[in-house]
């Protein structure tokens, strides 16, 4: 990170006195009066530095194609908000670069927004927003955004009085947005408080690491269309509020392709991973505590779990609805819990590990559902009388009247199909349930 950013060593020390690793080594003498600044920033040419003392400075300031802006640490140096947003940064060929200063952002403007053919570099910032948008970088050549802090006001505790329909101007309503971007890395950056999107990444080719997103309302991160890599990326808390639309831990929608490792999504009031068209690989997935699903994958090409951990989340585990391919690998499914759902124009109380329909290529390998409050394992029979899932060393348990792994028609009346279930492995209560439970109706698997 520290060859990717540059001269920067070190973060910026939170005092109120000028910090040696803010910018050691950059240069440039410290401008607390506005005009001057202006004027400094307006004559800078490509690899210049200014620099701002321990004060606070009116925006916006506009930093030139390959200029660096720097302050004198997170809550030494402060931009507030102008009618143009607090800083304005533009690509350039050499990267520009905004470092080590707070924002605060209460006119329904943006903290920092980026344009231009080549790069920006954004590290070390602290930034608060009231009302407006954090980041927003948009036809941008690439972006770097490191060892950042982006905060809205919005909290468990009042996010039922935030507006359904927020916007900018009575709100924070996104933490960071990028689109159009050719490259962007994020690495070490929390956000929190946001009142729509906390990270939306659109048309862009992306990279997070070690992000932590939590209590903000409505969707945390979005990929939609472009490709995005997510490692450590930890999400809790996603917020439903007065909203009409379900909270949303991870969207993945557009033709949008991602791959995670270690991606960990934690009580969400709504779907923990909602996949629309799109594209995914999920490698160490953790998805716990969602109310209304874990993740929920329909019209999409493909997806794909080794090493999944989904428990505790409500109405279906994970919900596999026209997924022309599906591999589930060294997963563990368990502990969904029942929620009242409209299913084929019925209403019904749900609760499943696994739901598949219409999954025309579909493999199981060593794979366990245990404990699921209605059925373990639910596959919709294709009419066509296509080719069926694959399961091999697959596990389902129960307790009471929980059923393991049945298969159904189209109107949920349980079938057995001839060596459909072989690979797998019934245990406790689901020896006897399943076999009696064949004729009756459990239901289809629900669309959204």
């Amino acid at each position: 990170m520290v060859a990717a950013l540059g001269l920067l060593v070190g973060a910026c020390a939170q005092s109120h006195a000028i910090s040696a690793d803010c910018g050691f080594g950059l240069g440039g003498s410290p401008i607390c009066d506005p005009g001057a600044l202006r004027a400094a920033l307006a004559s800078a040419h490509r690899g210049d530095v200014v620099r701002i003392g321990v004060c606070t400075v009116a925006g916006p300031l506009e930093v030139p194609a390959g200029v660096t802006l720097v302050g004198s640490g997170r809550t030494a140096t402060t931009v507030t908000a102008g009618e143009g947003g607090a800083i304005v940064v533009h690509g350039g060929l050499d990267r520009s670069r905004v470092t080590c200063l707070g924002i605060d952002v209460a006119n329904g403007a943006a903290a920092v927004r980026a344009d231009g053919p080549g790069g920006v570099a954004i590290d070390s910032l602290d930034v608060h927003v009231e009302r407006g948008v954090g980041i927003d970088a948009r036809d941008l050549g690439s972006l770097t955004v490191a060892t950042t802090r982006l905060e809205g006001p919005v909290t468990r505790e009042n996010a039922t009085s935030v507006s359904p329909t927020p916007t900018p101007m009575d709100s924070a309503t996104v933490g960071i947005s990028v689109v159009r971007v050719g490259e962007v890395t994020v690495s070490e950056l929390e956000v929190t408080g946001f009142a729509d999107f906390a990270a939306v990444a659109s048309e862009s080719q992306s990279s997070w690491r070690a992000v932590d997103v939590h209590d903000t309302l409505g969707t945390a991160l979005a990929v939609v269309g472009g490709t995005a890599t997510l490692e450590d990326v930890r999400v809790t808390d996603t917020l439903g509020g007065a909203r009409l639309l379900p909270a949303y831990g991870l969207v993945v929608a557009m033709d949008a392709t991602v791959r995670s490792t270690g991606l960990a999504i934690e009580r969400s009031e709504g779907y923990g991973v909602l996949q629309d068209s799109a594209t995914a690989e999920h490698d160490m997935l953790t998805v716990a505590g969602s109310a209304e699903a874990g993740v929920w994958v329909q019209s999409s090409p493909a997806i794909a779990f080794v090493g999944a951990d989904v428990r505790d989340n409500g109405g279906a585990g994970i919900a596999l609805l026209a997924v022309e391919s599906v591999r589930v690998i060294d997963t563990t499914v368990s502990g969904t819990q029942m929620r009242r759902r409209v299913c084929e124009l019925r209403v019904g109380d749900v609760g499943d590990g696994l739901q598949l329909r219409d999954v025309p290529v579909a493999s199981l390998d060593h794979v366990a559902s245990r404990d699921n409050a209605r059925v373990g394992i639910l596959l919709q029979v294709p009419a066509d009388g296509s080719a069926l899932p694959t399961f091999s060393r697959v596990a389902v348990s129960g307790t009471g009247a929980q059923l393991g792994a049945v298969a159904v028609d189209r109107r949920g009346l349980v079938v057995s199909p001839p060596g459909w279930d072989t690979g797998i492995v019934r245990e406790g209560a689901t020896t006897t349930n399943d076999p009696t439970a064949i004729g009756t109706t459990v239901g289809p698997p629900c669309a959204m």
